[in-house]
């Protein structure tokens, strides 16, 4: 794991574990790389970045390698056996740590949820910051594991009246049957255009606050601007 240049960046005294989530397939995996970029970036910290969509994966495109998979953790086939160390050596290690997914999608009805539990929590144990990608299908067990456990759950959305409406529906579902606050949600418009409903309208309308704005650009700028918005993100999350 490589540690940050402390004479440059900010340090950081929490420690947060962070859900990416989108019922609606809006940019949650781009977001989420994003983030754990804006975060090595800029702060004085330890960052995982750890994919959890099953059905979707597509770490593979981002991060090339034949390494960084939960298959070489859980090879480790009693719950005792699994440490530190083994979860470190699966990482692919840069500016921060990113575990790949490697399973298929019959493994998703053979996974050992309190041996992955376990895992996962290993790894916010280890990292200043952990931030998990996650499938958008809400009942999909890794997906409800990692919206439990984490600290704060960020819901990329487009700014149309249908999807607001859908995201109430769903924080509506939340607060009345899961173990969790949706106090702990916020959404992040993306591909926002001029001909969208205003800030104000939209904040009146969404059940939930809002933490950024990521404006509809063309493909060549895309990268910039999420850039520079996710650096105002980060630094709003962390001086909260």
């Amino acid at each position: 794991m490589l540690k940050n240049n402390k004479t440059t960046k900010t340090k950081v005294v929490i420690k947060q574990s962070i859900a990416f989530w989108s019922p609606f397939s809006d940019g949650s995996t781009n977001c989420a790389i994003e983030y754990a970029k804006a975060l090595s970036k800029h702060y004085d910290a330890t960052v995982a970045l750890v994919e959890l969509d099953m059905l979707h994966p597509s770490f593979d495109i981002y991060f090339p390698s034949s390494t960084g998979g939960f298959k070489e953790i859980l090879r480790a086939d009693r719950i005792d056996r699994i440490t530190f160390e083994n979860i470190r050596n699966a990482a692919i290690q840069g500016e921060f740590d990113v575990y790949k997914n490697y399973f298929s999608y019959v493994d998703l009805f053979n996974i050992d949820m309190v041996v992955m539990e376990k895992v996962l929590t290993m790894i916010t144990a280890m990292y200043d910051f952990v931030i998990f990608d996650t499938n958008r299908n809400f009942d999909n067990k890794l997906t409800d594991l990692a919206l439990r456990i984490s600290d704060r759950i960020i819901i990329p959305i487009k700014p149309s009246p249908l999807e607001i409406d859908l995201l109430n529906k769903y924080l509506e579902i939340f607060e009345d049957h899961q173990e969790w606050s949706i106090l702990k949600c916020a959404a992040l418009i993306n591909q926002y255009q001029p001909d969208h409903p205003t800030f104000l309208d939209i904040e009146k309308t969404l059940k939930t606050s809002v933490i950024g704005y990521i404006k509809h650009e063309k493909q060549s700028s895309i990268s910039k601007v999420m850039s520079k918005e996710f650096e105002k993100i980060a630094d709003k999350e962390v001086r909260k």
